[in-house]
């Protein structure tokens, strides 16, 4: 049995879908549903199990221990959806212990999206361990949330300011704006990194603006009447990731 073919993937994928069309998941969530949906699938292939009412607590904990496995970074490398678990776990050892495991809130995030696609798999008729408890599986975070992000450095945004995007560019074509050359073009990675740093926003927030969203209020300052111009962060449903912004880091992250 591949991976697409296991239950757990085809129901994940209904529920999804389900989201989606409903649009209470926006692609963010419908993207991390998927990722840990297949996680666990691939984690049930692993020990032989296919039909639903094998699933047990076990597996739950069993994942748990795979979370603290992995290395902090795992799930922002696109190649981390391909590898097998046993690669994960070594990538996850090759780390020292303060970059190893996943944070409380991540882990509670995926465990609250399994909840959900194992309730969809009961509404659905099929047989579940009624003694599967998801709340068991949280975690209780200990980190002050000012601390979980550490700040930007000055030398960390004179290095992105000094890619070859900003100082000149091989070509307009995605492997080709991180090699250096003659040509610099203002294209969303220009002007979302520019944006980033200089408003603080989220990624999401910015790369899924609309230009309905910069928007301005007339206003009279000092007796006279001034236009001032602002970005209009709503939910929306053209929220895009920013991808080429992800895939550098994600390869850095990997060098």
């Amino acid at each position: 049995m591949t991976l697409d073919e296991h239950p757990f993937v085809v129901l994940a994928e209904g529920v999804i879908q389900k989201n989606a069309d409903a649009k209470a998941w926006d692609t963010k969530s419908q993207r991390q549903v998927r990722q840990i949906s297949r996680l666990f699938a691939r984690l049930l292939l692993e020990q032989g199990v296919v039909e639903f009412e094998d699933i047990h607590q076990k597996h739950l904990g069993d994942l748990d221990d795979l979370f603290g496995a992995v290395a902090k970074s795992y799930g922002r490398s696109p190649r981390d959806n391909h590898r097998t678990l046993d690669q994960l776990r070594a990538i996850g050892a090759a780390k020292p212990p303060s970059e190893r495991g996943l944070v409380a809130g991540t882990v509670n995030r995926h465990f609250s999206f399994l909840g959900q696609v194992l309730a969809h798999i009961r509404s659905r008729g099929h047989k579940l361990d009624r003694d599967i408890d998801m709340t068991l599986m949280r975690r209780k975070s200990t980190e002050r949330g000012r601390t979980k992000r550490g700040l930007l450095t000055e030398a960390d945004a004179a290095a992105i300011f000094h890619l070859a995007f900003f100082t000149g560019c091989a070509g307009w074509k995605d492997d080709e704006i991180l090699i250096p050359g003659p040509h610099v073009f203002h294209r969303a990675l220009y002007f979302a990194t520019l944006m980033l740093h200089y408003t603080g926003a989220r990624r999401e927030e910015i790369c899924g603006l609309s230009v309905r969203d910069v928007a301005y209020v007339d206003t009279v300052i000092d007796g006279e009447l001034q236009r001032l111009h602002y970005i209009k962060v709503r939910t929306s449903e053209i929220r895009l990731d920013a991808q080429i912004v992800r895939q550098f880091i994600e390869a850095e992250g990997d060098s």
